[in-house]
């Protein structure tokens, strides 16, 4: 069984680890869009966090802090995802700004949105685990090598 892993992987492979790697991306993207450009901006975003976690025990700031940049953060895993620069980075990256994210949800009481996040983390592990065999940037995917030709 282990001799599966040990193949190189295929051009079909690869091309299928990129193609979900850039939808994940997409995705964070689209959250980042959503927060800046629909609905009130960004300063409503950062006041619905503070509203939503007045009454924990976390800083004000942290927390005003965190709600500003959450679009950001956003557009930057996205970009990473979507161009695969640096794969298991933007994907670390993730892991922890969604715990930040569960923690917030978790605090909310806001238990769909909580289950959305620990679903995203189960699929962005599953990126995790093929990093090293499939991942390759969308630039070395698409230029067809010598040996194709």
């Amino acid at each position: 069984m282990l001799e599966t892993f040990e193949r190189p992987a295929t051009r079909e492979q690869q091309f299928a680890y990129a193609v979900l790697r850039s939808f994940f991306g997409v995705c964070f993207w689209t959250h980042a869009l959503i927060l800046l450009f629909f609905g009130n901006g960004l300063p409503s975003v950062a006041n619905h966090m503070m509203f939503a976690l007045a009454e924990t025990h976390l800083p004000s700031n942290l927390i005003l802090l965190f709600g500003y940049s959450l679009p950001f953060i956003d557009f930057l895993i996205g970009g990473m995802l979507i161009l695969g620069v640096s794969t298991m980075g933007a994907i670390l990256l993730a892991f922890v700004y969604l715990c930040a994210l569960i923690v917030n949800f978790a605090l909310d009481v806001d238990y769909l949105s909580l289950l959305v996040a620990l679903g995203t983390g189960c699929a962005l592990a599953f990126l995790m685990v093929g990093h090293r065999r499939f991942d390759q940037p969308w630039h070395r995917l698409l230029i067809k090598r010598k040996s194709q030709l």
